[in-house]
């Protein structure tokens, strides 16, 4: 029988329901592969659009150079080898990131490089929001443990413990035995692995907020009618046929639909983005949203040919997945016999 007074009892509610949204306890298997996931995008990007990257950096006249954030710490452009420098640094730093090397001391370095490395593109006259959830999630697993398992770390703490205190954090928690299979299992889950999830959630949810709340302060509620949403896709396929020669092909269809499909759109838009710091309620609707928004991006890509190329491929959405759901090999011996599950 609880004796605990009522208002007791409900703080004792909130109190369950705050630590249920902002620190649940998972395993470090989660931010592993988002560790994982994002290392890989940036290694791709950098490696395959180098080039283009580069040159929008360095042959641009000095005058378009209008340095923003943290770039505003120069007086003038970098020259061409001290970007070429920083840029291959920045690289490899990405490789680090991704296979979890030395990551409690390279990863920062890797995330406070890719910080510079877009607000430069940006100063250049680049100003886009499509990077924010990339960038500050690098920097969000660059300060959590998210090299515990699955990670080189973890495979020479295997084999040297001594190195487990310095390349692991305080959360880790090493089996009785040490298996094949050590570095790539689940792991124990604990609340030090689960609020990092959390905050990258929030952080994706922020993001689409401050668009959202962007839309009601420029129009309000009138936003929702459709009429908007029909003259940007009118006004960015004149963007094109003027800069790219070529308005979207499905830009003349999209606008012989009825308007109340503009309607239904704009709002659920306008709700999707406004509420997207509420997903944190519940992990399964956490998961429906990502799924919404990933839909959203694709609808967007295909009407109006706006590539946001980190969520087109679903890396953005990467910590709204449960990957703790999936049943991974824990603990095995070198014969195949379990140990520890």
């Amino acid at each position: 029988m609880n004796t605990e007074p009522p208002s007791a009892q409900r703080f004792g509610r909130v109190r369950r329901f705050i630590d249920r949204c902002l620190f649940p306890e998972l395993p470090p298997l989660n931010l592993a592969v988002c560790r994982i996931i994002l290392g890989l995008w940036v290694t791709y990007y950098f490696s395959a659009h180098g080039f283009h990257f580069i040159k929008a950096c360095t042959v641009s006249p000095n005058d378009l150079f209008r340095p923003i954030g943290v770039v505003t710490l120069l007086d003038q452009p970098l020259s061409l080898s001290a970007f070429r420098i920083l840029y291959t640094v920045t690289l490899v730093s990405a490789a680090f990131f991704l296979t979890g090397f030395a990551h409690r001391f390279v990863a920062p370095i890797f995330a406070l490089l890719h910080l510079f490395l877009w607000t430069y593109r940006n100063s250049w006259g680049f100003i886009y929001h499509t990077e924010n959830t990339l960038v500050f999630g690098a920097l969000l697993l660059a300060l959590a443990p998210a090299a515990d398992v699955w990670s080189l770390d973890a495979w020479l703490a295997a084999r040297f413990p001594r190195l487990a205190p310095v390349l692991l954090s305080k959360a880790h928690e090493a089996p009785a035995s040490k298996p094949s299979c050590y570095a790539l299992r689940k792991g124990r889950a604990d609340f030090r692995y689960g609020w990092p999830i959390q905050l990258l959630i929030l952080m994706t949810g922020v993001s689409y907020s401050v668009a959202g709340w962007a839309k009601l302060g420029a129009q309000g509620l009138a936003w929702a009618d459709g009429s908007t949403l029909e003259g940007q896709i009118l006004r960015n396929a004149y963007w094109y046929e003027m800069i790219a020669g070529q308005a979207p092909p499905n830009t003349a269809a999209l606008l012989q639909w009825p308007s109340w499909i503009f309607t239904g759109l704009a709002t659920m838009t306008l709700i999707c983005e406004t509420l997207g710091p509420l997903v944190l309620i519940d992990r399964r609707v956490s998961l429906l949203y990502a799924l919404i928004m990933f839909g959203f991006h694709w609808g967007v890509m295909l009407t109006m040919e706006i590539p946001f190329i980190y969520h087109l491929y679903g890396a953005a959405f990467a910590a709204f997945v449960p990957w703790d759901w999936i049943r991974v090999p824990e603990n095995h011996s070198r014969n195949g016999r379990v140990l520890n599950k």
